[in-house]
């Protein structure tokens, strides 16, 4: 037993479930957080035993949530139980990828960069090629951008390969200090000059089990979407109202959205 308040009891087990959802703890901050999860255990009972007092546990507006709420938790349970059950990520698995991506891991490096974002411009765009750029320095490029008066930021930063979007990395991977590229994301292009790359690699031992979270991460999404959609196929599901296909025809769910949701 941690404390009681009231006569009511909060569990170290009650402690420890909210230590283990919250973010940033480390061995120097644990006996503080403990602490304060504590005190904020305290002041949640000592609330509760007064909205029991004053029956606003018993509104329709707080017994909806409570329900809502029983609902998800069961629910992301389930969903748990089938990906866990149905997603297998073997050793072989997480070596295939490591050895696939050898930009995140053997080869992995630390980039400095100076990017120029341009906003889409089909006059700009269409001059802006890998050619145009490499025959200029990055002050020749700026000069230029102003005299045509286009609409760009710069930015300097460092970024660590997996800190880089994997097509972007997939052309960091190949270029050395000196070098530039062009990226198009959404809707800027980005001219990277590339200051400066060191070599920091990652041995297997060391991102097996990192690997292996990710690649489960990734199928399991598709496989609770997959075991929903057999479900729906095995019911017996009605639909009324604005809800009815033959009275709406955007009415249909997306099984995916509702997968998202339950976490």
């Amino acid at each position: 037993m941690a404390a009681r308040v009231n006569g009511a009891e909060i569990s170290i087990h009650q402690v420890n479930q909210f230590l283990k959802n919250s973010p940033g703890i480390t061995a120097d901050n644990l006996s503080a957080a403990r602490k304060q999860i504590l005190d904020k255990l305290i002041d949640e009972q000592l609330a509760v035993e007064q909205a029991g007092k004053d029956n606003i546990d018993r509104t329709p507006d707080v017994q909806m949530q409570i329900e809502a709420a029983k609902r998800q938790i069961i629910a992301s349970a389930y969903i748990k139980k089938v990906t866990l059950e149905s997603v297998k990520i073997s050793d072989e698995d997480t070596k295939t990828y490591y050895q696939e991506h050898p930009a995140l891991f053997s080869d992995r490096k630390i980039y400095t960069l100076q990017d120029i974002g341009v906003q889409r411009s089909d006059d700009i765009n269409s001059i802006l090629t890998d050619d145009f750029i490499k025959q200029k320095s990055k002050q020749d490029l700026e000069d230029w951008l102003k005299s045509h008066h286009a609409n760009f930021s710069i930015e300097s930063y460092v970024r660590p390969a997996e800190q880089v979007p994997l097509d972007m990395l997939t052309k960091l991977a190949k270029l050395n200090a000196g070098d530039v590229t062009i990226l198009d994301l959404n809707d800027i292009k980005h001219v990277i000059f590339v200051i400066n790359t060191k070599q920091a690699p990652v041995a297997y031992s060391d991102s097996a089990a990192l690997i292996k979270t990710f690649l489960f991460n990734t199928k399991a999404k598709p496989a609770a979407i997959d075991n929903l959609k057999k479900l729906r196929e095995q019911s017996n599901i009605q639909y009324f109202g604005e809800f009815d296909p033959k009275s709406a025809s955007d009415s249909k769910l997306d099984i995916s959205k509702g997968v998202a949701g339950l976490k």
